[in-house]
């Protein structure tokens, strides 16, 4: 499908309608976003912006957008209610092993930067228009607004939160539920007024984000807009479940934290609560979409869940990422739009609700009492008490008051599919979440790594069935890279989405040879000493290091059109020279391929303009065995001139006196190879020569 043909429709412009709006723009579709509200705009509370949803902010430049409004903190603490320090995360670190940061921002602030990005992204925001009903059939999806203004649509999202009026209309019986007594309290103070009133939280509230948990709640307090708001929220188990928004008396609320730490506290009775809100989850349901494949859900409309993971925002931008990159093959060509949607629900539904179960696990642990609280804090305390000693090494005295940093807990927990994988070193830096788990938690519960960054798949050239296998690889991701030198839109032909895509792959792959060779980086960043100088065709089907198994150091390496080495192309003579005299390979490889393109112009009359000159040579071993290519069928014709070629690459490399001395000297070893792109496979050619040959080649070429 041409991208003038899709026209998607969003219905919502919250986190992730926005983000889907922007990733769908970005894949080359018609956006039409439909907000019910008169003015594009969001609550003021906070929200933690994880890895997975940073690395969409900076591809974006949303970042930029921001400003200094995205807060980094320095560290991350966990507190017991008695203000026992229990655990503490180092954002840094996570960003460092994730590839991107751990951020806090008001949700307006977020709002606003992703508005701006769509607009620039030429999405069609328009406000004031609340979806009346919709109709659909299998070509095309028909909306009309409350004022009677219709759109028609190839693709309707629906984005409009947790009462959705798309769920509504499609599952009339599938409804949010409270699953717990849980009940949540929001607030922001201004941070002067906050030590004006409480001038020992100076000594509490730095550049971290600090929570004391349990029992039967927690606090989580951390920075926002620039370090001049606090962001207060708190968590209580109530006695009863909290089904609707409902109002609270002030002194009620305080009593629920009455024993609690007396600076937590008394920030607390600065914030004017006058409501408790409930936490609301959506049971799974095997589909959010019609049977059509062309309207379907995201976000709160599909998935909303309790907060403890910090994840229902950034689980809603994930789809709208991932709905991004499967209609991007849509617009490719290598699926259809049905395909897309149900690679999305095949995907999305199994992680959202893993991500609900963790949720709900992680707040159990959080508001533990009595023995379980006691048991999950003694799982912390080999950590924690080796982090005091350090701090008493550094001069702190029994008794003095201790530095708000402990080090960083391991939670590591079994995962029937990644058992061993620790949460932490994928960057998600969580308050309320930083314990190791008791032997008797339900691991089953335990998440996937949210901020692991998904490989992409591309698709090309294939069948819709084929294409539908591919997108179905667990690999598959749902976001886009980090970018951080430029705001350019992608261009009409895809390249710089690309470009982006492949970036983005820099951080996996680095981290991946991190963890297999910790040192390898840091020796290479020493010097290089490969054993082998491979001389090859510039062809992308032909990574020299991908095709022998090899990390980076291990080979290197010159390419260019058909691997042809002549004695007068200084660049390759320049490469030989430096590959043989100063990093002393053992080994040279000249390598052709089949299916090349610059063999099929040899043998083509073509005129190809300025790449004439440089097949000059691939023709002139035409001439010299014509009468033998002329002998073969077209494929055995092609094949042989690569092979031919590659001799030919041979001959001239012998004569070279650097070589020649290397052979002699230091045992050099010259080899050629054909490599198969459609199997993947090397075959050596014979090099070898004769004694007369190599007598006569050494008296001509040599020199002293």
């Amino acid at each position: 499908m041409s991208p003038e043909k899709l026209h998607v429709g969003v219905c919502g412009g919250g986190l992730g309608g926005l983000t889907a709006a922007i990733a769908i723009a970005r894949a080359g579709a018609k956006v039409t976003l439909l907000e019910a509200a008169r003015e594009l705009g969001e609550i003021g509370a906070g929200i933690q912006v994880f890895s997975n949803v940073s690395r969409l902010l900076i591809r974006w430049g949303v970042d930029k957008i921001i400003g200094d409004n995205l807060i980094a903190v320095d560290e991350i603490n966990t507190w017991g209610a008695d203000n026992e320090l229990i655990a503490r995360f180092d954002p840094k670190l996570g960003a460092k092993q994730a590839g991107f940061p751990h951020w806090l921002v008001r949700r307006d602030h977020l709002h606003a930067g992703l508005v701006e990005s769509a607009r620039r992204h030429g999405v069609n925001l328009i406000v004031g228009s609340r979806v009346q009903d919709f109709q659909h059939t299998k070509e095309s999806v028909k909306v009309t607004t409350v004022h009677g203004v219709e759109h028609n649509f190839d693709l309707l999202i629906g984005s409009d939160g947790i009462k959705s009026t798309i769920r509504r209309t499609l599952f009339p019986e599938w409804t949010p539920q409270a699953a717990s007594t849980v009940a949540a309290f929001r607030g922001i103070l201004p941070y002067d007024e906050v030590f004006r009133k409480v001038p020992e939280a100076r000594q509490l509230l730095r550049n971290t984000m600090d929570a004391w948990i349990g029992p039967n709640g927690y606090v989580l307090l951390y920075p926002l807009s620039a370090g001049t708001e606090l962001n207060v929220v708190t968590l209580f188990q109530m006695d009863h479940i909290v089904k609707t928004p409902e109002d609270m008396d002030l002194n009620e609320f305080r009593k629920l934290y009455k024993d609690w730490n007396p600076t937590a506290r008394k920030i607390l009775e600065m914030v004017n609560y006058t409501q408790k809100w409930p936490l609301l989850v959506l049971p799974p349901k095997k589909t959010w979409s019609n049977e059509h494949r062309n309207v379907v859900l995201l976000g709160d409309a599909a998935h909303c869940m309790q907060n403890h993971m910090a994840q229902g925002a950034a689980t809603a931008m994930e789809d709208g990422a991932f709905l991004g990159t499967v209609i991007g093959e849509v617009i490719r060509g290598t699926i259809e739009l049905f395909e897309a949607i149900e690679i999305y629900e095949r995907r999305r539904i199994p992680r959202v609700w893993v991500k609900q179960q963790a949720s709900f696990v992680s707040g159990t642990i959080n508001m533990a009492t009595g023995d379980e609280a006691a048991r999950r804090n003694r799982a912390s305390a080999p950590e924690t008490r080796q982090v005091l000693s350090q701090t008493r090494n550094l001069g702190y005295k029994s008794g003095q008051p201790k530095p708000q940093f402990i080090r960083q807990l391991q939670l590591r927990v079994s995962h029937p599919c990644r058992s061993g994988r620790s949460l932490e070193s994928s960057g998600i830096s969580r308050s309320t979440t930083l314990l190791r788990l008791p032997s008797s938690t339900p691991t089953s519960f335990i998440p996937l790594n949210f901020s692991q960054p998904f490989k992409y798949i591309p698709i090309r050239h294939c069948s819709s069935k084929s294409a539908t296998r591919k997108l179905d690889d667990p690999l598959l991701e749902v976001s886009e890279p980090q970018r951080e030198d430029s705001d350019e839109m992608p261009s009409a032909n895809g390249n710089t989405d690309a470009y982006t895509k492949a970036f983005n792959n820099n951080s996996a792959w680095r981290r991946s040879l991190a963890e297999t060779d910790p040192e390898l980086f840091e020796s290479l960043g020493k010097g290089q000493s490969p054993q082998i100088l491979w001389i090859g065709c510039a062809d992308s089907r032909c990574p020299e290091t991908t095709i022998l198994g090899l990390k980076p150091g291990e080979i290197f390496c010159h390419r260019n059109i058909a691997n042809i080495l002549v004695n007068t192309d200084i660049n390759s003579l320049s490469v030989i020279q430096f590959a043989v005299q100063y990093l002393k390979v053992k080994h040279i490889i000249i390598c052709g391929h089949t299916s090349c393109g610059g063999i099929a112009a040899a043998l083509d009359n073509k005129k190809l303009g300025l790449i004439d000159t440089w097949l000059m040579p691939l023709r002139a071993i035409r001439q010299q065995n014509l009468e033998l290519l002329q002998s073969l069928d077209e494929k055995e014709r092609a094949l042989k001139l690569v092979e031919l070629n590659v001799r030919a690459g041979i001959s001239t490399l012998l004569q070279n006196p650097v070589v020649i001395d290397a052979m002699s000297e230091s045992g050099l070893q010259v080899h050629g190879l054909i490599y198969n792109v459609g199997t993947g496979e090397l075959r050596e050619l014979d090099v070898g020569e004769g004694h007369e040959v190599v007598r006569s080649r050494i008296t001509a070429f040599k020199t002293g």
